[in-house]
């Protein structure tokens, strides 16, 4: 009995070690998985702009899509992978290199790489957190940082996002 015992907990910890093994939440996302445009179908978050706070929980249509709704892309070159924003109305019209900014995956974060703008508004800090990504189905935490001669703020947003292509 005590030897079947042991089978049976050392049958458990072998069990156990290969699912802790197999698991590697911390694996680099590959980049041919975000190639493609995303749709905005949900965005919530805060933005403060000179310490005023202003919420928001936007729900957008998941079929007929509005001319104004956002869309992610994100392109693959020999260069690097890059994204852009655009409105859903622009999709089949914007392909033009000077509308990407080049982004680098770090973990599960999309960083992106913004050359020095000459005009007043800087963004000192703007991140991308991957939440969740399937085939069809992209989540973004967002936080930037930003100023200008007008003043400073921030914006936090979870953005959910459903593939178009």
């Amino acid at each position: 009995m005590r030897k079947m015992r042991f089978l049976f907990a050392y049958f458990i910890l072998l069990l156990t070690s290969f699912v802790f093994v197999s698991c590697d939440k911390e694996s680099d996302l590959d980049s041919k998985s975000l190639v493609g445009d995303w749709i905005v179908i949900n965005e919530k978050g805060y933005e403060i702009w000179n310490g005023d706070k202003d919420t928001f929980d936007n729900d957008y249509p998941e079929s007929d899509y509005e001319d104004y709704q956002e869309v992610f892309r994100f392109k693959e070159t020999d260069k690097g992978l890059f994204m852009t924003v655009l409105d859903y109305s622009e999709v089949s019209e914007i392909d033009d290199e000077s509308y990407y900014v080049k982004v680098e995956l770090r973990g599960n974060e999309i960083v992106p790489l913004f050359e020095e703008d000459e005009d007043d508004f800087s963004v000192e800090e703007m991140t991308f957190e991957i939440r969740e990504l399937s085939s069809t189905r992209l989540v973004l935490y967002n936080y930037e940082k930003y100023n200008d001669e007008d003043g400073e703020g921030s914006f936090e947003s979870t953005i959910t996002c459903k593939k178009l292509n």
